[in-house]
């Protein structure tokens, strides 16, 4: 109903829990277009609030996307995981891996220069 459009989606008790998850989601959708990544990692946040965690494959790899882009690696890299891992398989896993895969090159990187060989190894090995 017409109604939805004008209500609060941060009020899930009017709103049904997965269209207020969904709304938060495109909201994080069009600050990650703008650039403005600070505010789509909130909008991202509430939407997984709002969703109970429930968030879908495509709103939680757009999500690890900003995640690459603001050098935040572990925590991409365990959304991809958490995708990967499903069980189930959507055309966007391609997608996923590759941003997993950045993630992990950059993760290992950074191993490099701390001296963690053994830890680069291994992220290097789970990128492949």
């Amino acid at each position: 109903s017409h109604e939805m459009f004008y209500l609060d989606p941060r009020n899930t008790s009017i709103v049904p829990v997965r269209a207020s998850g969904e709304t938060w989601g495109e909201l994080a959708n069009c600050y990650r277009r703008l650039g403005k990544y600070s505010a789509a990692t909130r909008a991202y946040e509430e939407a997984s609030i709002a969703s109970d965690g429930c968030l879908s494959p495509s709103t939680c790899c757009a999500w690890a996307q900003v995640q690459l882009d603001l050098g935040l690696y572990d925590e991409a890299a365990e959304k991809c995981d958490v995708i990967l891992s499903s069980g189930t398989t959507s055309p966007i896993h391609q997608l996923v891996a590759y941003i997993e895969s950045e993630a992990l090159l950059a993760m290992a990187k950074q191993d490099v220069q701390e001296g963690k060989f053994g830890l680069c190894l291994s992220h290097l090995q789970k990128g492949i």
